[in-house]
């Protein structure tokens, strides 16, 4: 099992990860030895000025680009899906490739504009405290 978590580096991040863990086994978790421990630097773009489609003949995707969720930090959706616009960008060919490839990512930079919006609420301390709770942690989803 890998568990994860975005926490702020300076803030007792190992304590608060720990109280994770005792959380996660109180629920019926039961983890095994640690094999690695890893963390890194979660880069979030605040805003388009920090999404690049690239220029000067040269095209960005993914993390490359700034495609990245501000409030989940998911990146690999966004960047599989600026893979497809920017194959779909240079389909009739080389030239004119960016003012195409610009017009594709509209979508996503919307997508990311409105993440954006929600991020600021997610990540508020006060209605994250709210939200907590209120005990609303989860849906259940039946499949039929």
């Amino acid at each position: 099992m890998i568990i994860g978590a975005a926490l702020p580096p300076r803030d007792q991040a190992r304590e608060k990860f720990e109280r994770l863990k005792i959380k996660l086994r109180a629920h019926g978790f039961v983890f095994g030895k640690t094999i690695r421990r890893e963390g890194a630097v979660l880069l979030r773009p605040r805003g388009g000025e920090y999404i690049s489609a690239g220029k000067d003949g040269i095209a960005l995707i993914g993390e490359a680009g700034g495609w990245i969720s501000p409030s989940s930090a998911e990146g690999l959706s966004y960047a599989l899906k600026s893979a497809l616009l920017l194959a779909q960008a240079l389909r009739p060919g080389i030239e004119g490739f960016e003012v195409r490839y610009g017009g594709e990512v509209r979508s996503l930079r919307r997508n990311l504009s409105l993440k954006n919006l929600k991020s600021r609420f997610l990540f508020h301390p006060l209605f994250r405290k709210a939200v907590m709770a209120s005990g609303f942690r989860s849906l259940q989803v039946q499949v039929q």
